[in-house]
């Protein structure tokens, strides 16, 4: 598969100001959880410097999965849907699902490239793959897969998700979808009361 047009959008981010990363992390969000398009800007206060993000979706391994998740689908380009799960606990397909082994960090661990098998842009049996780069704040998506990384235990593990009470638990879309639905609600009325009605 042709990657080229994902490696070169992915540079181009690398170099986005801290305001356009605001406005098209929530655009991303927006149109992933659609239609809860004014109620997903679960990244934006983190990139702000803002520590609500931390507080609310940290206080567990779930929340933190969900987090990293979310960073590493904007800056790769994926949509939710190919870096979740079908189920939540148990054997997942392997023919669809992002697994530790799939995943490969280069350059001085500055840049990595993610294997996604059967994305919906793809052919039947072929795969696509994300671009990451490191970045300087702390929506870093290097940052966030090491992570990731360091909750597997096997390169069999389930990338996107967490240990409890040692059983291996996998992010349903759901999961995400959800989270971004509770914590929008609060940001957009911090937004709208900050803003000033035209």
């Amino acid at each position: 598969m042709d990657t080229s047009m994902n490696n070169n959008e992915s540079n181009n981010r690398a170099n986005w100001s801290t305001g356009q990363t605001n406005t098209l992390i929530t655009t991303y969000l927006g149109s992933t959880v659609n239609p809860l398009r004014n109620q997903t800007k679960i990244a934006v206060t983190a990139a702000r410097g803002d520590h609500t993000i931390e507080n609310s979706t940290r206080e567990t391994e779930k929340g933190l999965a969900i987090f990293d998740t979310i960073c590493i689908a904007f800056w790769g380009m994926a949509r939710i849907s190919e870096v979740t799960y079908s189920n939540k606990e148990g054997p997942v397909d392997w023919s669809n699902s992002v697994l530790a082994k799939d995943i490969k960090i280069y350059d001085n661990r500055k840049k990595a490239i993610i294997k996604i098998r059967e994305a919906k842009t793809c052919h039947p049996g072929e795969y696509q793959i994300l671009y990451i780069l490191q970045q300087d704040h702390m929506l870093c998506p290097i940052h966030t897969l090491k992570r990731r990384l360091a909750s597997t235990k096997s390169m069999k593990d389930t990338l996107f998700g967490w240990k409890e009470n040692d059983v291996r638990r996998h992010l349903v879309k759901s999961d995400v979808t959800t989270t971004c639905t509770k914590l929008g609600k609060p940001m957009a009325l911090k937004e709208s009361q900050a803003t000033p009605s035209e």
